[in-house]
């Protein structure tokens, strides 16, 4: 929209200018919202380019992992094509100097794994403790047995 326009359309200059100012203000307006969503565009593709890199490592913790990512995202590596330029030169030097933190291709340890079935292994009893398991058995099962014979009599 244009001042020469406008007047083809048979308004007065006051009302020309009054147009073009609002016209400016909506462009301005739109231009903002642009810029915005550009950025919050651009930060959701570096962000996917950051967790595609950081899904092909493997590391040794969950720790080691968010502290890799948040170094990562510290160093606003370009992104090109959907990944990250300068990403194996980063990958490198992080493996050089913090070599715990990636997987080195064995398992992670499990410090309690279920041992045969129902999770118990075979255990060695002492004679007094399985001993003191039968009284107990015993007991629990007479008591069992006295409370159904009481409950016909009352």
């Amino acid at each position: 929209m244009n001042r020469e326009f406008l007047a083809s359309l048979g308004l007065d200059e006051q009302l020309i200018a009054s147009v073009l100012e609002e016209h400016e203000r909506d462009l301005s307006l739109l231009r903002q919202q642009c810029g915005a969503a550009e950025a919050a565009l651009s930060d959701i593709q570096y962000d996917a380019a950051v967790q595609n890199a950081v899904r092909c490592g493997r590391f040794s913790s969950k720790a080691a992992e968010r502290d890799f990512t948040a170094q990562l995202k510290n160093l606003n590596l370009e992104v090109k094509n959907g990944s990250l330029a300068g990403f194996d030169a980063f990958l490198e030097e992080q493996m050089r100097s913090d070599p715990d933190a990636f997987a080195a291709g064995h398992p992670v340890p499990k410090f309690v794994a279920p041992v045969g079935p129902g999770g118990h292994g075979q255990e060695s009893v002492p004679g007094n403790i399985k001993q003191a398991r039968e009284i107990g058995a015993r007991r629990a099962a007479a008591m069992r047995s006295s409370g159904e014979i009481l409950k016909n009599f009352l």
